[in-house]
């Protein structure tokens, strides 16, 4: 596990459901990880879903690896999300 802080992400809605923004979880995942990660790769549009998890890549001191995160209950459009796992470090 990689810790209980809560990251937040921007959801928007459209006609497909509810969806939360890559970018967003991106600026989130790096926020969370300090200056270590020189960078954070999501799925550009991830699909709502409370309790869903999804998977970013992290590039860090030349390493790359990912981080699992799991969505929790949304409020308004902002969805937060816990991180899981940082694994490939």
């Amino acid at each position: 596990m990689v810790g209980s802080a809560a990251l937040v992400a921007v959801a928007v809605a459209g006609c497909g459901g509810t969806a939360v923004k890559g970018s967003s979880a991106e600026q989130s995942i790096k926020g969370f990880l300090g200056g270590s990660a020189t960078a954070v790769k999501c799925p550009k549009s991830i699909p709502y879903k409370q309790g869903k998890t999804f998977t970013c890549s992290v590039t860090s001191q030349g390493k790359t690896g990912k981080i699992v995160v799991q969505m929790q209950k949304k409020t308004g459009n902002t969805v937060p999300f816990k991180p899981l796992r940082l694994t490939g470090f």
